[in-house]
């Protein structure tokens, strides 16, 4: 403990109590500034893994002041507690600069002791921003967040009318917050296109800083993503137009067409929440960058595609399934709208799923349906390899005599997805299935044909 900065505190303190008439005064006569002195030396032991010795001094401290803190709470520079009698701070705690709380103030978990064992290495206690003030007998509960926000707003002129968007940030983010959050105005035209109307027009929407990565919420999207492009700074999907976006804004937000406006019956059914969140990324690539970019994008995130159990989960018994939710669930779409072959008609797709299902809980059946209905194909099969199957389609070819033979292996019963193939320069689609069909080609279509995967001898 540097001098320096114990004088900062002491002075910290006049500064705020009008009752402190000097550094003596403050030294000899308040609890905070002597618990605090304690909690400095105590927070040491507890990082040096001395945990009883840590827990004993605090113990001593407590009898001496009446404030309990736990060692290994986390807590900024220049912290006042004014009379201090009773305040509780605890394990998981966090409280940031130049913050200021009352007497009887509880900063503390929720959950009951008798589930101890699951609390333990989790957050539990409240995290407190910068210069916030807690009046006196308040109970801080839970790992929630109290900052020193700031808002700022802008009216979107969207499908239905004006919708209100406000942010709120951190008073420091501010400057670069009404920079970076232009991402929000620009994923609301560009998902209003490709899903239909913002889902929540008369709740608004609300972007909110938060100190973890963001979620979800009903109109309300926490954002914790450090004011970078892409995923904490990285492309998930290899190509660098993942770093064309702020991933937590355009996914998070892409969830209130998929989670929140349609949201699954069943937790098995829960890649209906992700997969088409997952592909949202690549749509607004789309809008803004183009098919080409969009593609390449939700391709290179196939690298993270595990193929180790389906995508749905076991039903009824509060079971998700893999995570290939997300990037394969996104990939299948992508390859639905390759087979549709018309991009207007796709859109019309998405669009009506959030018109037809809006605000209602659904099952995997409603969306399959809703899809094969619409686009006047049988998709059956298909839905039966990539939601419920791990095993990757591998098309086979062998090239005999001016015949092309090919089919579909590692597939369900009844798996006949097309594929283009280019013979000289001309696109043409196959109609595989599980057994072989053929074709004839010339003899000079054989330098001049490209095919997806892998050829038989």
């Amino acid at each position: 403990m540097k001098l320096k900065k114990i004088i900062e505190e002491i002075d910290s303190i006049i500064e705020r109590d009008p009752a402190a008439g000097s550094r003596l005064g403050v030294v000899f006569l308040y609890p905070s500034f002597h618990v605090m002195i304690f909690y400095k030396i105590a927070n040491i032991f507890w990082r040096y893994n001395l945990k009883f010795i840590s827990r004993l001094l605090m113990q001593l401290a407590r009898m001496l002041t009446g404030i309990e803190i736990h060692p290994a709470a986390k807590i900024g520079h220049n912290f006042f507690m004014d009379h201090g009698l009773g305040i509780v701070i605890g394990e998981t705690a966090e409280v940031g600069e130049n913050v200021t709380i009352y007497q009887g103030v509880t900063l503390g978990g929720v959950m009951p002791s008798i589930e101890s064992d699951a609390q333990r290495n989790q957050k539990r206690h409240p995290t407190i921003g910068n210069h916030v003030i807690i009046g006196s007998g308040a109970q801080i509960l839970g790992p929630i967040n109290i900052g020193d926000y700031a808002h700022f707003s802008e009216i979107y002129q969207g499908e239905k009318g004006p919708l209100d968007m406000d942010y709120y940030v951190l008073k420091d983010h501010l400057d670069k917050a009404i920079v970076h959050f232009k991402d929000a105005a620009k994923m609301m035209k560009a998902f209003e296109h490709w899903f239909g109307p913002y889902p929540f027009y008369e709740d608004s929407f609300k972007l909110v800083e938060v100190p973890y990565l963001g979620m979800e919420h009903q109109s309300s999207v926490t954002y914790g993503n450090q004011y970078k492009k892409g995923y904490l700074g990285t492309d998930l999907s290899g190509t660098g137009w993942g770093l064309k976006f702020d991933f937590i804004i355009i996914h998070e937000s892409g969830h209130e067409w998929f989670a929140n406006n349609i949201t699954y019956k069943d937790a098995a059914d829960m890649w209906i929440h992700e997969g088409f969140t997952a592909y949202s990324e690549s749509l607004f690539l789309d809008y803004y960058y183009g098919t080409k970019a969009a593609s390449e994008y939700v391709i290179g995130t196939r690298n993270s595609i595990r193929n180790d159990k389906p995508i749905i989960g076991l039903y009824d018994v509060n079971s998700e399934g893999s995570s290939d939710m997300y990037y394969k669930g996104a990939n299948m779409l992508h390859t639905l709208r390759q087979l549709i072959k018309d991009d207007e008609k796709w859109r019309q797709i998405l669009r009506g799923l959030n018109s037809e299902f809006h605000h209602q809980t659904v099952t995997t059946k409603q969306i399959e349906t809703y899809i094969i209905d619409e686009s006047g194909l049988d998709l059956t099969a298909f839905f039966d390899q990539y939601l419920r199957d791990i095993r990757i389609p591998t098309f086979e070819y062998r090239i005999v005599d001016s015949k092309l033979s090919y089919r579909w292996t590692q597939v369900v019963d009844g798996f006949a997805m097309p594929i283009e193939i280019e013979i000289e320069n001309e696109k043409k689609w196959l109609y595989p299935s599980k057994e072989w069909q053929e074709i004839k080609i010339n003899s000079v279509s054989y330098t001049h044909l490209t095919l997806p995967t892998k050829r038989i001898v």
